[in-house]
């Protein structure tokens, strides 16, 4: 029964101790990819558009001149 007893407690803690240094492990990998991405990079997504400029808002009409990529033969 002791024996039961002290082979359990050895297997709980041996299990118990590999869940910690993989829990610590993902936690360096993932500061490491912090660092070297920066912080800057994190929030790409709240950034906000910045308004079109006044001179551009109102065009109407416009000449475009069409481009010949085409070479003179």
């Amino acid at each position: 029964m002791i024996r039961l007893f002290i082979y359990t407690f050895i297997r709980f803690l041996v299990v118990g101790i590999a869940i910690y240094l993989a829990l610590a492990l993902l936690r360096m990998i993932s500061r490491l990819i912090q660092k070297r991405t920066g912080r800057k990079d994190m929030y790409v997504h709240t950034t906000t558009k910045s308004p079109p400029k006044e001179e551009y808002r109102d065009v109407v009409d416009a000449d475009f001149t069409e481009i010949d990529d085409k070479k003179d033969k």
